[in-house]
């Protein structure tokens, strides 16, 4: 099996890199040797997050793996084939659902397996997409690329109790599939949700986001969905997002904080969605980086506008390249946008 060495301080030098490249060692069934991970960030090395995650790979892809503990900046990942051997996993606390979400998926796509598998942790915390963006924008892009993620949100998970439970499950219908966007969407969806607090904290936020989308002049029609969902520990999120059948995929969240007030979580969801909107792109920069390993994957070309380069993106890029060796281009635009072309591999 060949070995690909990646040093884990390039680019954002965060986690990214770490789920990556697991990630795509089990799609591509290649062994990985990742050193200084993290060694920039002031608390180096694997966190509990990330040694869960690269637990339930190991454990999903039969896979060999050494320096697998905390704090550890070198680990060797050997993966064999991907099985149904895993139905459960608990992150530990309020660590991220939908970062381990982006870890497993690729290999689950690839391998052809369609089986549930609940995650307990956290849905919507810092330095993540909540659970709702991945559900509501991720999803949908999958879709149109031949993959089906079913999602159910049993219990939202906030810091720092965690406990949030979600199941999900992959269907590979079609993927490989040619990606064609068609932008045709002015709908925009304000979904805020809490938990533990008065139903009027989520509700406040709405209309915080509705405020600042009804004095935008991109003349968008607006839906709201406010919800008061269970919990273990106190905690709310607002998304605001736009999806159509076949694009575009832009959204923006936001997590309420202690002493943040409601009406600043949703206007800053709706002040980050204008940003991304504006250029219109066929997938806002946040969705751009996670798509990387999907458009690698697939043989055939894929043309995308992103709204702006971000260090994810130009990391998932490189890392990709290293496993799936791929022609690609980013190119400017007189709007800050930016076009990635990737080339077929035919």
């Amino acid at each position: 099996m060949p070995i690909i060495k990646i040093d884990g301080s390039i680019g954002e030098g965060g986690g990214q890199i770490l789920r990556t490249s697991i990630s795509l060692s089990m799609a591509t069934n290649t062994a990985v040797n990742i050193y200084n991970i993290r060694s920039k960030r002031p608390n180096p090395g694997i966190q509990p997050q990330h040694y869960m995650a690269l637990k339930a790979a190991a454990a999903i892809s039969d896979a060999e793996i050494t320096g697998l503990k905390l704090s550890s900046e070198l680990i060797f990942f050997e993966p064999q084939k991907v099985s149904n051997k895993i139905s459960s996993i608990d992150i530990g606390t309020a660590g991220s659902i939908p970062l381990v979400l982006q870890t497993l998926i690729p290999s689950l796509v690839t391998s052809r397996l369609r089986y549930p598998i609940e995650l307990v942790g956290g849905t919507d915390v810092k330095w993540s997409p909540t659970v709702d963006y991945i559900k509501y924008i991720f999803s949908p892009f999958l879709k149109i690329i031949g993959i089906k993620l079913y999602m159910e949100i049993r219990r939202r998970g906030y810091y720092p109790r965690g406990g949030g439970r979600v199941v999900f499950e992959v269907e590979n219908v079609s993927f490989p599939k040619a990606l064609k966007f068609n932008k045709i969407s002015k709908e925009v969806v304000v979904r805020s949700v809490c938990s533990n607090l008065p139903k009027n904290v989520a509700e406040r936020q709405a209309s915080a986001a509705l405020s600042v989308l009804q004095k935008s002049d991109l003349h968008l029609n607006t839906k709201t969905f406010v919800a008061d969902e269970t919990a273990l520990s106190p905690g709310t999120s607002v998304l605001v997002y736009s999806t159509g059948e076949f694009g575009p995929f832009i959204g923006s969240d936001s997590i309420g904080e202690k002493g943040k007030p409601a009406e600043k979580v949703g206007e800053e969801a709706a002040l980050s969605f204008l940003n991304e909107f504006s250029s219109s792109p066929d997938v806002d920069m946040y969705l751009s980086d996670m798509v990387i390993p999907y458009l690698f994957l697939s043989p055939y070309a894929s043309k995308v506008k992103i709204s702006r380069i971000t260090r994810h993106l130009e990391t998932n890029l490189f890392v990709s390249s290293l496993f799936i060796r791929r022609e690609y281009s980013l190119i400017k635009q007189k709007d800050g946008s930016v076009v990635l072309d990737i080339l077929s591999n035919t």
